[in-house]
């Protein structure tokens, strides 16, 4: 689903209007509990935050110490809802596709990893490329088949087996889901993937603090500076695009994200710029 930029609102401007926002129920859950944790975290990005409500990040206080690549719930959650989750942001591919695909060559290779009901797996396919989408949940896979009419992998993230396969990974709000512990070799498996000089883009919903959102999925909630240190932990990459920005989600509402664009160092060339 596409969705309009907005401009971040400052810190200071929060704590000004603090009462009327939690009047509200604007973001009481992070002012009340973490403020100073809050400034701490995102001043990577330059004390600007978004809008997800307190009641999808409960339990956002919570650091959740794991390194398990899946997380149950999240994955239930997923099973349960397919038909519901598949049909939602039907209308549009993710607002970074194109300008990713425009980096790419004719006819690349792309795995679309978490591809879920396989929107932009679609737009890629109808634009000539060759694309390998896959979805951690059976349920979810088999939607997206119906809706691409070619197979869907099932593979959870820790199951990525493929080496210098992909000109490219597409993992557009899927590797949001995966605990920060397990993020770095998950990360690393990508990187394996990839043929050198290959490309990588991945979002991820911002906030500094992990947690769960009201129907109980896990989050990582990444701040920029949280992003780049665990990408420089899977590995060398040469950084293309550390972005952030205001987006939706399925739970509605809007709220700060994070993106990276990265691509394998290539030793054939001479202008590498590792992370």
């Amino acid at each position: 689903m596409a969705h309009l930029h907005r401009p971040f609102r400052s810190i200071s401007a929060l704590a000004r209007n603090r009462s009327r926002r939690q009047k509200n129920r604007r973001f009481p859950t992070i002012i009340h509990l973490h403020f100073s944790k809050l400034i701490r975290d995102l001043t990577i990005v330059q004390h600007r935050i978004g809008s997800w409500s307190a009641a999808d990040i409960i339990g956002i206080e919570t650091q959740m110490h794991t390194s398990d690549d899946t997380d149950d719930a999240t994955l239930e959650f997923y099973a349960h809802n397919a038909p519901v989750y598949t049909a939602s942001g039907a209308g549009g591919v993710s607002r970074h596709l194109h300008k990713f695909l425009d980096l790419l060559p004719e006819g690349a290779k792309i795995l679309d990893l978490g591809c879920g009901g396989g929107r932009d797996s679609e737009a890629m396919l109808r634009q000539g490329f060759d694309v390998t989408p896959t979805d951690g949940v059976k349920e979810v896979a088999a939607k997206a088949e119906q809706r691409l009419g070619v197979a869907v992998r099932v593979m959870r993230f820790n199951e990525l087996d493929y080496v210098e396969e992909f000109d490219a990974v597409w993992a557009n709000a899927s590797l949001l889901h995966v605990p920060r512990l397990a993020l770095p070799a998950i990360l690393a498996a990508v990187r394996a993937a990839l043929k050198p000089g290959g490309l990588h883009f991945a979002s991820y919903k911002a906030g500094g603090i992990e947690g769960r959102d009201r129907f109980g999925r896990y989050f990582n909630y990444l701040s920029l500076e949280q992003m780049a240190d665990i990408y420089r932990q899977s590995g060398s990459w040469n950084i293309i695009e550390i972005t952030d920005y205001i987006g939706g989600g399925y739970e509605g509402g809007e709220g700060p994200w994070v993106a990276m664009t990265a691509s394998k160092p290539n030793p054939d060339t001479t202008t590498n710029r590792p992370a």
